[in-house]
């Protein structure tokens, strides 16, 4: 009998061992934190609107691979418009896992919980794998890479799933700083195929990933004191310059092929954010900057939420929750100040440099001049840079961990304070409630929407979720797009990133939004008036027998910027024509006059529309002329001058008993109200009547 080897047995018992830390660990993650964000299977993590718009998203790319979906660009939500995949992301670099799930029989649902399970998995491992080739012990490195899993600033944001796999990041700052130190060419052909591969994972990412690869390159720059103090970024930028030139083959074609990779991804969104217009203002790219308080906000946390909901004036707030935890702030100090290598001295500088950049005090920023690149200009949520933040932060921590556990000096002491940290890390991290919906929920929802749904539907059929007022904005939207993809039919429900005209406006009266949205497309694309009654003759209200009717005539939509001319807005004249009851409301037809030589335009490219606003004032005791303007409809066509332009209004009526009159307004909205400007405001003739059992009765 031949025993075996027992070196080998030694050398798989420490292999063992050597995985207890990082299986151990991972596996306390998912039991105590992302099993809870799907509470176990049994929901949908995220809310009903971002959750399952990007369960939305995935279901696209699956039907486009089994040739459900015609075209990959155009799924069948803001029909019919094309392009609108480029809305937001597009979730390339993830697909194929969800459809993966899907093959295997799971629903959209149950392979969405799937996609967003496996995402923190690869997460972990690949921190785990770079920590350790950084130089990291099994215990650090599982350290560090749990808070880079699982962190408060994970949790925050699992509403926003497209952020999920981040595990490129670790890989590409590995290959980065393999290039700095060593400069390999090979290294930097590696950083380029991560880079692009988080791109393709989520846009977002991406972009914040090419930033702390800068913040790494430039604190790595001013590290090398030894060429003098102005050369040294002069020098690590010959170096690059060398080191791309001098490429071996593989390395040159794994740059070119991630190039043409990153151009075939981005052309398509530069293609459509031009073709549709579509801007961010800075006003509000700044309110998602973030603020000091930002990381210090953990509003969901059960033991910090008691300290952070003190904090006050932080706009946006929801996506402000930046805090990182207390065991990794301590480690993280910990090792900054014990452990201050090159290697550890250069991530605190990519942390520093981030932190710089986007940081918003007293409104001021330097993040203005980065806002204006391309790039940059399409990036609203300028907070969840904290997500990538977390690698270099998991470094320091990683050390700090290393020391305490390490160092030989009152190692029982340190050693203590090592495992408490790690406890407290771990309790801090599970005890978080984030946001997820009841699978039942969900497809209660979609069950009551095909309830009410006509059985049969012509081939050409175009579906519209009415917009419900009972309940957060855009939600039926989502519905709309869900219950398309259910049914295999295209769909003028649309939810996403950006909106084509018109996407924005509440009407509550179904058929005016249908008229609106497509007499909004028919000017985009140019359609003549047949054109545009044939797509209305094909839509189908879902929940209502109303056929809706197309307007008498075709209203043009010109864009504008700015704050409309004074000569202009002097030369309109609204009038209400009549006041009819219909169905409880209001029906109420205008005349929109424009006496001015200029073209009132009803396509805000700033975010500031112009719109009618109306009120009620009691015949007995009338309002001042300031008061009481708090409804909104957008003017949905232009008037050109020296014309008039009917338009329609489907209002509630007042509800205190009483005698009013209608009176109509305009305004553009945060520039400016029309009367103060010479503007005559509309008074209707007819007397509005609401009795006291609430019947509402209209003079003649």
């Amino acid at each position: 009998m031949i025993l075996d080897n027992p070196n080998s047995i030694v050398a798989t018992s420490s292999v063992k061992r050597s995985l207890l830390w990082p299986v151990g660990l991972l596996a306390i993650g998912f039991g105590l934190v992302i099993l809870r964000q799907s509470d176990y299977f049994r929901s949908m993590p995220g809310d009903l609107l971002d959750g399952r718009f990007n369960n939305l998203i995935l279901e696209h790319l699956y039907r486009w691979v089994v040739g459900l979906d015609p075209k990959l660009w155009s799924p069948g939500f803001f029909y019919p418009y094309e392009g609108t995949l480029a809305f937001s992301d597009n979730h390339f670099g993830t697909g194929l896992v969800y459809i993966a799930m899907r093959m295997l029989g799971l629903t959209p649902e149950q392979a969405f919980i799937g996609w967003f399970t496996v995402a923190p998995a690869l997460n972990f491992t690949a921190c785990y794998y770079t920590l350790r080739r950084m130089g990291g012990t099994v215990r650090g490195s599982a350290i560090g890479a749990f808070i880079f899993t699982f962190s408060f600033v994970v949790s925050a944001q699992v509403g926003h799933a497209q952020l999920s796999y981040r595990f490129a990041v670790p890989l590409a700052m590995l290959a980065w700083q393999r290039f700095i130190e060593q400069g390999h060419g090979r290294h930097f052909a590696l950083a380029t195929l991560w880079l692009t591969v988080e791109f393709y994972c989520s846009i977002y990412l991406g972009y914040f990933l090419l930033l702390l690869i800068i913040g790494y390159f430039l604190a790595q720059a001013l590290l090398r004191k030894d060429q003098g103090p102005w050369r040294p970024l002069a020098s690590l930028l010959g170096d690059v310059r060398k080191l791309i030139l001098g490429q071996t083959v593989g390395s040159v074609l794994t740059i070119v092929a991630c190039a043409v990779a990153l151009l075939a991804l981005f052309y398509p969104y530069l293609h459509y954010s031009h073709l549709f217009g579509f801007h961010r203002d800075y006003s509000e790219v700044s309110t998602m900057l973030p603020r000091v308080a930002s990381y210090a906000l953990s509003d969901q946390s059960l033991l910090w939420s008691r300290f952070t909901t003190r904090i006050h004036s932080v706009p946006m707030r929801w996506e402000h929750q930046m805090f990182f935890g207390g065991s990794a702030i301590v480690l993280t100090i910990i090792g900054m100040a014990r452990q201050p290598g090159r290697r550890n001295l250069a991530m605190f500088g990519a942390i520093a440099f981030l932190v710089a950049l986007t940081l918003s005090v007293h409104n001021h920023s330097l993040y203005t001049f980065v806002y204006h690149l391309p790039l940059a200009n399409a990036v609203r949520a300028v907070t969840r840079i904290g997500m990538v933040m977390l690698f270099p932060l998991a470094v320091l921590a990683m050390s700090g961990y290393d020391w305490l556990a390490l160092s030989p000096d009152r190692q029982a002491i340190k050693a203590t304070a090592a495992a408490l940290l790690t406890i407290l890390m771990i309790v801090e991290y599970a005890a978080y409630n984030t946001p997820k919906v009841p699978l039942v929920e969900a497809n209660q929802r979609i069950e009551s929407l095909l309830a009410r749904t006509p059985p049969s539907l012509a081939p050409d059929a175009i579906l519209f979720v009415p917009i419900r007022t009972d309940e957060r904005p855009f939600l039926t939207e989502d519905d709309g797009m869900r219950l398309a993809q259910l049914m295999n039919r295209v769909t003028l429900n649309g939810y996403s990133g950006n909106w084509p005209v018109g996407y924005v406006e509440r009407d509550t009266d179904p058929c005016t939004v249908v008229n609106n949205r497509l007499m909004g497309y028919a000017a985009f694309a140019g359609l003549d008036y047949q054109a545009y009654v044939a797509l209305v003759k094909r839509t189908v209200v879902v929940g209502s027998d109303v056929r809706c009717s197309p307007l008498p005539t075709l209203l043009g939509r010109t864009r504008f910027v700015g704050k409309l001319p004074e000569d202009l807005i002097k030369g309109l004249v609204p009038s209400i024509d009549r006041i009819t009851p219909e169905k409880g409301k209001l029906h109420v037809r205008l005349t929109l006059r424009n006496n001015s030589r200029e073209l009132l335009p009803s396509v805000s490219d700033d975010d500031h529309p112009v719109r009618f606003s109306w009120r009620f004032s009691p015949t007995r005791a009338p309002l001042p002329s300031g008061a009481g303007w708090d409804t909104r409809k957008d003017v949905s066509g232009d008037v050109k001058p020296g014309q008039s332009q009917e338009f329609d209004l489907l209002i509630e009526p007042p509800a205190a008993p009483g005698e009013y009159q209608l009176e109509v307004n305009l305004v553009q909205e945060t520039v400016a109200w029309f009367h103060p400007l010479g503007m005559p405001i509309a008074t209707g003739s007819q007397i509005i009547t609401t009795q006291a059992d609430g019947a509402v009765r209209v003079e003649p």
